[in-house]
């Protein structure tokens, strides 16, 4: 086979390989695609793109600080940016992509539009099994460390009221029966693929970061407007977010889980 045979067969590899991340760095992908067909894939290949920006990150975080287990992305974060190419993603569209992105791969995103957040914004899980095994880690804990319910009966019918300032020091989605060093995003092709093909502007910058307790809240915010719902685990309990004063201001003090 001729050098120039062999070049073309790496390229064809490496295109079904990344093409979101031979795509990204093309200057159309910045501009979504009126023909419904070509619009899907685009958005698909944009998804991937965010997943494993998330994956990459995720693994360098430093807790508290920058969460490892979420990152929360905006309509303003780098991630749509190109300085390379001098072009940007609209806000309509990435909203437009966030919406996708939260249907089509609801264990693994939530769409946040709270008030405690400026603008619609993607809740993002870096955990094996998503938003669900969070979820379930979530009420783990709180068995663990409550006063007033040991099982999930007990959480049912009484409920637990803990702090914010609890929940963020307590590292609630960590209970001594699991495993702490969470591992990150489905499987490791991802963080590889982001490893080897991201542009080197989106290794150096970090957008998506955020510290554990804005994760928690834009988490807990998700699970409070979903309202209960089937857990892998655990029956999902209902989610109420209060203030101390008896007010509904954001940003709130603490929540209730369960009763």
């Amino acid at each position: 086979m001729s050098s120039s045979s062999s070049a073309a067969v790496a390229s064809d590899e490496e295109q079904q390989q990344v093409p979101h991340w031979i795509m990204y760095q093309l200057p159309p992908f910045f501009t979504l695609q009126p023909v419904p067909a070509t619009l899907q894939r685009q958005l698909t290949m944009w998804a991937s793109v965010v997943f494993e920006h998330a994956a990459f990150h995720a693994t360098r975080a430093k807790p508290p600080v920058e969460s490892s287990m979420m990152r929360l992305y905006t309509t303003s974060s780098g991630l749509f940016t190109s300085s390379k190419l001098h072009r940007e993603l609209p806000h309509d569209a990435i909203q437009q992509l966030f919406e996708f992105m939260a249907e089509k791969f609801s264990n693994r995103c939530a769409l946040q539009s709270s008030p405690e957040s400026v603008g619609i914004s993607l809740l993002v899980a870096c955990v094996q099994g998503g938003l669900g095994a969070l979820e379930s880690e979530l009420y783990r804990w709180v068995l663990e460390e409550s006063a007033s319910a040991t099982t999930a009966t007990d959480l049912a019918k009484t409920g637990a009221v803990l702090t914010f300032d609890e929940l963020v020091e307590g590292r609630c989605l960590l209970t001594s029966s699991s495993n702490t060093n969470h591992s990150l995003l489905v499987d490791s092709k991802e963080i590889h693929r982001a490893a080897s093909h991201m542009p080197a502007e989106l290794r150096e910058q970090s957008s998506g970061a955020a510290s554990e307790e804005v994760v928690l809240r834009a988490f807990l915010h998700h699970l409070w407007d979903r309202g209960p719902g089937d857990n892998a685990t655990l029956s999902s309990f209902r989610i109420r977010l209060f203030n101390l004063d008896g007010s509904s201001e954001p940003p709130y003090d603490g929540v209730k889980i369960g009763g």
